[in-house]
């Protein structure tokens, strides 16, 4: 079994993220490969607020905000890293994550850099704009790798019962996300909790909200 995993950026927030989230795996279903990415939260919503205030290309806004994403994926790692949790592995070239996935060689879990799999070049049908997040973008991944589940952890509540367009309209999943994730056989959202913030957990709304606002909530997460 493949699992993909997309940590909410402002899970990032969390003092014992790395616990935390080692604690939410040892409660699934055992899984060979538990691939992980990592959302890019307030450093993405820095962005967004300077696109609203100069006029910038959108989709070169899209395609520098998944280059910032290796920033997280590095903070994650080296936290992983100083806790001394051996059992984890990383991707963080292209040419690895290619590899792997030609020789189906994804073991354990995996914290995977999200610029190895997901290319300006290789044009997989996702909005290059701020209706595309790391939502969609696990989705992509887990088609890519041929995953049984794709999970999106949140730092919000998820009702269960809400359809995958119902979570796009109330801003829990990006827009983009519900046909991302079609043809995927289990997709899931869960709220990774118990989990002591370093500081007041910040809104992830910022000025007023619009409706494009409410698609936007945890999206960079």
């Amino acid at each position: 079994m493949i699992r993909v995993i997309k940590v909410g950026g402002s899970l990032l927030l969390h003092a014992d993220l790395v616990n935390g989230l080692a604690d939410w795996l040892e409660r699934q279903r055992p899984a060979r490969a538990e691939l992980v990415i990592v959302g890019g939260g307030e450093m993405i919503d820095a962005m967004r607020k300077l696109h609203r205030v100069h006029p910038l290309d959108a989709a070169e806004m899209h395609w520098r905000c998944v280059w910032m994403l290796r920033a997280t994926y590095e903070i994650v790692w080296e936290q992983l890293a100083a806790s001394g949790r051996d059992e984890w592995s990383r991707i963080e070239t292209a040419a690895d994550f290619a590899d792997r996935l030609a020789d189906q060689a994804f073991r354990g879990p995996t914290l995977i850099a999200v610029d190895t799999f997901f290319q300006r070049q290789a044009k997989c049908g996702l909005a290059e704009t701020w209706e595309t997040t790391t939502d969609a973008i696990a989705a992509v991944l887990a088609k890519q790798v041929g995953a049984d589940e794709l999970v999106l952890l949140k730092s919000c509540d998820v009702e269960p019962t809400l359809s995958l367009a119902q979570l796009a309209e109330a801003g829990i999943v990006d827009s983009q996300f519900p046909a991302a994730a079609q043809g995927l056989a289990n997709v899931r959202l869960d709220r990774l909790v118990s989990l002591p913030t370093s500081h007041e957990q910040p809104s992830t709304r910022h000025d007023a909200p619009t409706s494009t606002d409410r698609q936007r909530q945890d999206i960079t997460q």
